[in-house]
């Protein structure tokens, strides 16, 4: 028999907040990856932000400006580009 981990919850939401999990879902997978996500941010605020190798794959994720892999110290750093 397998081990839990993880724990399971129910919650009731309003049309709004369920309306916005939806549409995030179709970008993420699912409505408990969307979840997931959102408390991450707020158990680690700007955890990923600060680290240059988090903040390109942050960038790369929302699909990034054309020249990113080129000018990535831009991205990152603010410094200049080729």
């Amino acid at each position: 028999m397998l081990k839990r981990t993880a724990e399971r919850v129910q919650l009731y939401l309003e049309p709004e907040q369920y309306q916005f999990l939806v549409r995030e879902a179709k970008k993420e997978g699912s409505i408990a990856a969307v979840v997931r996500k959102l408390i991450d941010e707020r158990l680690r605020p700007g955890k990923i932000k600060e680290d240059p190798i988090g903040k390109l794959a942050e960038l790369a994720a929302e699909g990034g400006p054309e020249d990113l892999s080129e000018n990535h110290d831009k991205y990152i750093y603010g410094k200049g580009s080729k």
